[in-house]
């Protein structure tokens, strides 16, 4: 694992928060009775496979948000035989005692009861005080955890070593660095080589080689410390591979206390990471797969091979071997296994959904659209059990996929496909449509698609006519230069569009556009704003428009000729640049980053239009693509792909229908 966390933390989202809200309103209505998003869970199926260990017949690998054990009895056919239910945060990183695991979180250290695989069950978790807890080491009795400091506070962070004889009941046996952050530890006779973060009183720091006699373990002492640059240590006996990120470098340590720095080895390589198993040293590329080196000459490795993804790229999260057999925890790419003797390939990959990023009904199937591989064809008679009866392979990264009569369109960050699926096991390919610039979103009105575009150099809405799906035609374009496409909504013959500015200089816009002639649309008004505009939301005769720095700005469009400001919704405490806003049934769900770096997610009664009362809470995360986690029902469950957590499973105690889509929290809408 070592430092997954510093890529995963950009991911999390932060506490759900109670605010008060501004507004006229003097009291709040009952909160709805409905079932909450966690009440309901049921099953997790693919995500990220961040960690894996190995022990027995047994792959241990972190998935998403769960701990799943696979058997590898057959390497070329791993098995699914266990998994828990789901935790509250990523299994970033996993090491194995006996029968017992131990995975960091933020704030904690979990402790899992692996004796029965079949059962893994989360048995203890012991409280830290620091969010970035990046991995644990045992050696012996004890538990070496490495933290990070938090950046706005020096009460966390070092090296601490936490008595784990009895695992149920955990307690610190000593502190080593408190204040200041290890990325990394390796431990060998008796010493403890850090990757080391000094901070200074003004709250930068400096990386470090940092080595500490562990022999007492009540009182860790320094030996040796310099001022190379390191992030990433491993050993294989008296010989020390530290990298900066950037290069490796070799000491000798037979010496702890006085290492000799030897030689530097590789030069330009991005951001990797180093692992030794047996006298293999593996090094993971930021990007682009792992180098593997035979270290018969510990001083001088020489190269066996590599593995690299063809089909993705992402971070490998670790490494583990037995053998010749090697596992790699690939993220998005899932479990992949190789072999190593007599030359590197692949024997196989545990990658079923993966990174799912929509899923829709499609003529008595579900289909599953994995945003880096596969479109997914799954028979979800047993919704529980998918069971994957075909895939399409795409190489643009999708992120989005619409139904137009017995075709899908497939939307991508640089063009569409349309597939023909009418034979829904066999969905071919039809045509494809490429822009200039990325795709925000895409909005299908009767024989037309409206793009919303993200390039300033162009109009923020290209419009394509679908009409002949073999032949996608752009017939116009809507916007004005130097912005970009926030938001909209099509209302009849009306195309409500928010701009996003480009430039600090410029104002953002509000427009009604009309597209009676879509081949010319027309900007008939425009309403100009401080604060850049995102995602809008329409309810009756109202707009909602995300107002960065503002709030919610509440538009009458009963005239869409004349649309007025009537007033402004804001959640206390936000930050000063992101809204969002969704209308599901009636309600308005309202996002705002907070100036902790939390979000405040409120659900808001429009019954006064003018004047939004909260009247609950929701929690959902921020994916890459989709500012709201939409799903499905199928077969009386709701399906929610949420990207990195796989494929999300919920009982449906509302459903209405096959046809419905489902929004967090779990209602809704035809």
């Amino acid at each position: 694992m070592k430092r997954i966390t510093a890529v995963i933390a950009t991911l999390l989202i932060g506490f759900l928060l109670t605010y008060t809200v501004i507004g006229m309103a003097t009291q709040s209505p009952t909160a709805p009775t409905s079932s909450t998003y966690s009440e309901a869970f049921n099953k997790q199926i693919g995500g990220n496979v961040y960690a894996v260990a190995k022990q027995g017949n047994y792959a241990y690998i972190g998935i998403g948000k769960s701990l799943a054990v696979l058997d590898v009895q057959n390497p070329a056919s791993p098995q699914l035989v266990g998994q828990t239910n789901q935790l509250s945060h990523e299994v970033y990183a996993l090491t194995l005692s006996g029968t017992i695991g131990f995975a960091p979180k933020p704030y904690g250290l979990r402790v899992f009861d692996l004796s029965d695989p079949t059962n893994p069950q989360l048995v203890n978790t012991y409280d830290l005080p620091g969010y970035y807890v990046n991995d644990v080491v045992i050696y012996g009795t004890y538990a070496f955890v490495t933290e990070s400091r938090v950046f706005d506070g020096d009460t966390a962070g070092g090296l601490r070593i936490l008595d784990i004889s009895d695992p149920l009941n955990i307690n610190q046996a000593a502190i080593f660095g408190e204040g200041n952050g290890v990325d990394d530890i390796a431990i060998h006779n008796n010493y403890a080589y850090l990757a080391y973060q000094k901070y200074s009183g003004t709250g930068s720091f400096s990386r470090q080689l940092m080595i500490v006699d562990i022999s007492t373990v009540s009182s860790p002492t320094e030996v040796y410390s310099d001022n190379n640059d390191v992030e990433d240590v491993a050993l294989y006996g008296n010989y020390l591979y530290v990298s900066d990120g950037n290069i490796l470098e070799i000491y000798d340590i037979s010496t702890p206390d006085s290492p000799t720095y030897l030689h530097k080895y590789i030069n330009n390589i991005n951001d990797y990471e180093v692992f030794v198993f047996g006298n293999k040293l593996f090094i993971t590329d930021y990007r682009f797969g792992v180098d593997i080196y035979d270290l018969t000459d510990p001083s001088n490795p020489s190269s066996i091979g590599s593995y690299q993804t063809t089909d993705i790229y992402v971070p490998i999260g670790n490494v583990v071997v037995e053998g010749d057999t090697v596992y790699l925890a690939y993220y998005a790419a899932g479990l992949r296994i190789i072999d190593i003797d007599p030359t590197v390939s692949e024997t196989s990959r545990y990658n079923f959904i993966g990174y799912p990023v929509d899923v829709l009904n499609v003529n008595g199937y579900t289909y599953l659209l994995n945003l880096y591989q596969d479109l997914y064809v799954l028979d979800t008679s047993d919704p529980l059990n998918p069971v994957e009866k075909a895939t399409y392979a795409h190489i643009p990264r999708f992120t989005s996929m619409q139904l137009i009569n017995q075709n899908l369109l497939l939307v991508g960050l640089y063009e569409f496909d349309i597939l023909d699926v009418t034979h829904p096991l066999n969905p071919t390919y039809v045509s494809h449509h490429y822009t200039i610039e990325t795709i925000r979103k895409a909005i299908i009105h009767g024989d037309f698609v409206y793009l919303g575009m993200t390039d300033d150099s162009i109009n923020s809405v290209e419009v394509v006519r679908i009409a002949d799906t073999t032949h996608p035609t752009k017939t116009a374009s809507i916007g004005t230069t130097g912005h970009v496409f926030g938001g909209g909504k099509i209302v009849g013959d009306y195309f409500f569009l928010n701009e996003a500015a480009w430039t600090s200089s410029a104002d953002p816009f509000f427009h009604v556009v009309d597209i009676s002639n879509p081949f010319s649309p027309e900007i008939k008004k425009t309403l100009t704003f401080t604060g850049d505009l995102e995602s809008l939301a329409i309810i009756g005769n109202y707009a909602y428009l995300a107002n960065q720095a503002v709030g919610i700005q509440i538009v009458n469009i009963s005239n869409p000729l004349n649309p007025v400001v009537e007033n402004v919704y804001k959640i206390p405490d936000s930050s000063t640049y992101e809204y969002w806003v969704k209308a599901v049934d009636g309600q308005l769900f309202a996002a705002s980053e907070l100036v902790d770096g939390s979000f405040a997610q409120d659900i808001l009664d429009v019954t006064n239009p003018t004047s939004p009362v909260k009247v609950g809470e929701f929690a959902h995360y921020k994916p890459e693509f989709q500012q709201y986690t939409e799903g499905i029902e199928v077969n009386g469950y709701l399906y929610y792909p949420t990207t990195r957590d796989g494929l999300l499973i919920y009982d449906c105690f509302d459903c209405v229908g096959g046809k419905s889509r489902l929004f967090l929290p779990l209602v809704t809408q035809n």
